[in-house]
């Protein structure tokens, strides 16, 4: 046949594989449209070719790619599709890999991806001939998050959710009519049913956050105010079901702000028309309520610490401690604290009662050089819990971190008067007035996008990005890593100047 041992070996594998694979459905035949290479390689098990075009296409490890491909035709443990899935397959095979390809890490995509098909729902919806545009949107999702993609392999019906039902975020209403299918049809113990509803929607904003098409920051801006109104629902539904009269449920920290993250803690304080064990127990129902572990998980964590005098403080105090509290004893950087107060819960008489000793509180006591120097202070103290270790950077603690460009907002704030809980909205507001806060906003919001960027990135991401993080974290916004980081640390230099600048 003059032909060398290896070339010959070669075209006999590709004629008897391809007798083969058409004999069996799976390789369209000699009429049909011609094999795409990546198609050739992988049904002639062809690793070499495999391997340079999967490298051209920007894969770090084409072997690992090519296994992970393969292993969907020749089957492995958890994987075996039937003839007709295998075609459907080499079918969307050219496309599959091209919007991989297309992503800043297809490594990582791949991975990603390789989770989701693996559960057969996931399969499903993957090599549906209805759904034949649905993985490119699919690819996004994978290279934007980790964490999500793990979630949605374990519930991959949710992505047919997001495709075909919930495009946009829920209102208020969805919610509702959400829930009560879900008390009625479900079958599920009360704390069971609100941690399935929750992780539910919290995966469905999430989904329409990565996959929605709209400018960066107000995109942002409404998966926070969601996020929030997801909690907001649940809480106010549960203070109905716990029957919890005479009491009001506060919001501090970012829930305060309705700028809630993945991942964040709610930050609760309780007050009372009047104190006493009734109060203090059903506060306590609450709390073990939302924090308790069943096989659904817990609903939330929660933080009271806030609350007057910390941990050592009552559970529910009355509003009348809070008034004399406040007049007598409450810190500077309380009052900065309870800036970001919002009333989740309760009777609104007693929302009024304790609205107006709060802007009291925050307002008719000077905040002159004194309290500028303390909130200073308070603020060089918490950098005490920055991590500094070499390469990474927190986002939060760090000088010019998240921190400082909320005290010097929530110092404006006392300072102009202003009853607005969002750090965004009120720093919107008093960079009317001062121009310095222009540069606090661009920089204080590029800083929360990188760091809910990488809350998706990872489970139990908190606000410290390592040297490992910054290049998916770079992918994910369009950048390089040195890129990213110059631009981070560039933002927090500028945060601390403007910090300085107002406190010394």
């Amino acid at each position: 046949l003059n032909m060398k041992e290896e070339e010959f070996i070669k075209v006999y594998k590709e004629y008897t594989i391809g007798v083969s694979l058409i004999f069996s459905g799976i390789m369209p035949s000699q009429e049909e449209e011609e094999l795409h290479p990546i198609q050739r390689a992988l049904l002639n098990e062809d690793i070499e070719e495999a391997k340079e075009i999967l490298k051209s296409l920007g894969f770090r490890e084409p072997v690992r790619a090519y296994n992970i491909l393969s292993s969907y035709i020749t089957g492995r443990e958890g994987i075996k599709l039937s003839t007709q899935e295998k075609q459907s397959f080499i079918k969307l095979l050219p496309r599959l890999v091209e919007s991989l390809s297309q992503t800043p890490d297809p490594d990582e995509t791949l991975s990603n991806f390789d989770k989701f098909f693996s559960n057969p729902t996931g399969r499903k919806i993957v090599l549906s001939p209805a759904k034949e545009d649905v993985n490119k949107t699919l690819c996004r999702i994978f290279s934007l998050s980790s964490y999500i993609s793990t979630l949605i392999s374990r519930y991959p019906d949710l992505v047919e959710d997001v495709l075909t039902l919930y495009q946009d975020f829920p209102t208020l209403e969805d919610l509702k009519e959400e829930f009560e299918k879900y008390r009625s049809t479900l079958g599920l113990g009360l704390e069971d049913l609100y941690r399935r509803f929750k992780r539910v929607w919290e995966i469905r904003i999430t989904l329409v956050y990565l996959v929605k098409k709209n400018e960066r920051y107000k995109k942002l801006f409404e998966f926070f105010q969601k996020l929030s109104d997801l909690s907001d629902f649940l809480l106010q539904r549960l203070w109905e079901d716990l029957k919890i009269k005479d009491m009001l449920l506060i919001a501090l920290g970012k829930y305060g702000s309705s700028e809630l993250n993945i991942g964040s803690d709610l930050d609760l304080v309780f007050a009372c028309r009047s104190a006493g064990l009734e109060n203090t127990k059903k506060a306590q129902e609450f709390i073990a309520f939302l924090t308790k572990h069943t096989s659904e998980g817990y609903l939330y964590k929660v933080d009271f610490r806030l609350r007057p005098m910390g941990r050592a403080g009552e559970i529910a105090p009355s509003i009348d401690f809070y008034r004399d509290y406040f007049q007598t004893q409450a810190r500077t950087w309380e009052r900065i604290a309870w800036t970001r107060c919002r009333y989740v819960a309760g009777e609104k008489s007693l929302m009024e009662e304790f609205e107006a000793l709060l802007k009291d509180f925050l307002f008719n006591k000077p905040i002159g050089d004194k309290e500028r120097k303390e909130i200073r202070d308070m603020r060089f103290a918490l950098e005490g819990n920055a991590k500094k270790m070499k390469g990474y950077i927190d986002l939060k603690f760090s000088p010019g971190g998240l921190i400082d460009a909320e005290f010097l907002i929530q110092y404006y704030i006392l300072l102009e008067k202003l009853r607005e809980p969002s750090m965004i909205k009120a720093c919107e507001a008093l960079m009317q007035k001062y121009s310095t806060l222009k540069e606090v906003y661009e920089n204080y919001l590029f800083l929360r996008l990188v760091e809910t960027r990488l809350r998706l990135s990872k489970e139990s991401a908190g606000s410290l990005v390592s040297p490992q993080d910054m290049k998916r974290l770079a992918s994910s916004l369009g950048m390089q890593g040195e890129e990213l980081e110059e631009r981070i640390r560039e933002s927090m230099k500028r945060l601390r100047e403007v910090f300085l600048e107002v406190f010394d």
